[in-house]
């Protein structure tokens, strides 16, 4: 899928879906590639430092919960709905028909309406 098809599809979707989708999707990624070694060692971490690093492991952690719903909201929908957004967030390779757009909309707007049900905002 090209970058231009992939944000047609993305404009189909509320702004506050298509960020728990894209979240969804990132978290999706790092589960099936490998990152490497922590940035932290074990036994050298203070728990005292705060600043930058200090937020981003706050945000990382609040946003991989997130996912989590999301991936929980994802579960209970039906396979096709699945798919269709998995095609655009998650595995970006697969290509969709521009004709899909409507059942995409739809399948997103699904995802919204459970994942607010879930607390996602």
């Amino acid at each position: 899928m090209t970058y231009e098809d992939e944000q047609a599809f993305r404009r189909l979707v509320d702004e506050r879906a298509d960020f728990h989708l894209a979240n969804w999707g990132s978290w999706c990624r790092r589960y099936r590639v490998g990152r490497g070694l922590p940035r932290h060692a074990v036994g050298l971490s203070t728990g005292g430092v705060s600043g930058d690093s200090a937020f981003d492991d706050l945000c990382e952690e609040v946003d991989s919960r997130s996912a989590a719903v999301a991936d929980a909201v994802l579960d209970g929908m039906s396979w096709d709905a699945r798919n269709l957004l998995e095609a655009v967030y998650a595995l970006p390779v697969w290509r969709l028909r521009p004709s899909a757009d409507v059942a995409f909309a739809k399948a997103a707007a699904e995802f919204w309406l459970l994942a607010k049900r879930r607390g996602l905002m």
